[in-house]
């Protein structure tokens, strides 16, 4: 009967002490492992201290963790359930596993003015732009184990794709990863050539995801 108790009591200190670990680090248990699903309401681009560009998303975000009882929790698991991320059997960090709640079925971009011979003015550029994004679909469809084949110093979670903008498709961009709820970016992209005379140019991008188009205008000078 003592070592019962004492193995009982054992148990109990590990959990409390797993507990607050979880508690000091922010890392909580979860069954889903997206912990934010991103509704884009806009995009926009914005640049970094190099010059290198990046898709943003204007939107609300649906938090997979905290109040089981509101109604934020009760829209992300609609989309728990569309993804069927619901039997996740470890911890997750609040905001590092957010990604786009539907996915990106078209995207294009054209300049204000001729880019080159075979780019005219207002014609789409999307043979060279790409998209340089990562998919967690895989991972979360495959029951969390799509890579458990992988050496476990090259575990991974999510797909790295890079494509021409005139290859995005809704079937290869869904669950596409969010950088972080603070900044919504989703994905970098780049120019695969430059135009025929250097200087500033005006682009127009679209993109479209559940049946809805956004539009951002942005300037890029090309050395």
């Amino acid at each position: 009967m003592r070592k019962l108790l004492f193995a009982a009591m054992a148990v109990l200190a590990l959990w409390s002490c797993s507990e607050k670990e979880s508690s000091d680090t922010g890392v909580i248990k979860s069954s889903h492992f997206i912990t934010e699903y991103i509704v884009p309401t806009g995009v926009k681009t914005k640049t970094n201290s190099v010059g290198d560009l990046f898709l943003c998303a204007d939107g609300e975000i649906y938090k997979t963790w905290g109040n089981k009882d509101s109604e934020e929790y009760k829209k992300a698991r609609y989309f728990c359930d569309l993804y069927n991320d619901n039997s996740y059997r470890g911890s997750v960090y609040p905001g590092l596993n957010a990604a786009l709640a539907y996915p990106i079925e078209n995207l294009t971009i054209c300049c204000a003015t001729d880019f080159d011979a075979n780019h005219p003015a207002g014609e789409p550029l999307d043979d060279i732009v790409e998209l340089d994004f990562q998919t967690y679909y895989d991972y979360v469809k495959s029951g969390y184990t799509s890579y458990k084949d992988s050496p476990i110093w090259e575990q991974r979670i999510v797909e790295h794709l890079v494509l021409s903008f005139d290859k995005v498709k809704a079937d290869i961009t869904k669950l596409v990863s969010v950088g972080s709820p603070s900044s919504l970016s989703f994905s970098s992209f780049k120019f695969t050539s430059t135009p025929e005379k250097p200087g500033e140019y005006t682009f127009t991008i679209e993109m479209t995801t559940n049946g809805e188009t956004f539009t951002t205008e942005f300037t890029h000078t090309f050395e």
